[in-house]
């Protein structure tokens, strides 16, 4: 069993999002693995209107990338954004193996780099 856990909100763009968080996870010496894009995650919308930013046609991303380090199982990152916002989440592991100490890597990462990201929104 997994939950979701939103960890990041930027008003940025996803492709930079997405880039700045792989570069800080493998200088952490890290690796990241992209898994999944979505060119319109609100695709199946009948009335095409995004239900995240009310606009039409939705113009939102959904992106997936695996993250390994020493442990044995990997952890997801989930972003999902367009061209204004981007919100990034872990895919948290519910289960009695869940490698607290690796999750808290991830998430210390993309926190020292959260200063950057607020930067070069401005």
């Amino acid at each position: 069993m997994s939950e979701v856990m939103p960890i990041l909100n930027l008003p940025l763009n996803i492709e930079i999002v997405l880039t700045q968080v792989s570069l800080r996870l493998v200088a952490e010496g890290l690796r990241v693995v992209p898994t999944f894009e979505l060119d319109s995650a609100c695709a199946t919308l009948t009335d095409e209107i995004c239900p995240h930013t009310g606009t039409k046609p939705c113009k939102c991303q959904l992106i997936v990338l695996i993250v390994y380090g020493s442990t044995v199982h990997p952890v997801f990152l989930v972003f999902h954004g367009d061209d204004k916002e981007t919100e990034v989440s872990l895919v948290v592991d519910l289960t009695p193996s869940r490698d607290l100490d690796f999750e808290n890597r991830i998430r210390q990462a993309l926190n020292k780099e959260n200063n950057l990201f607020l930067d070069m929104a401005r």
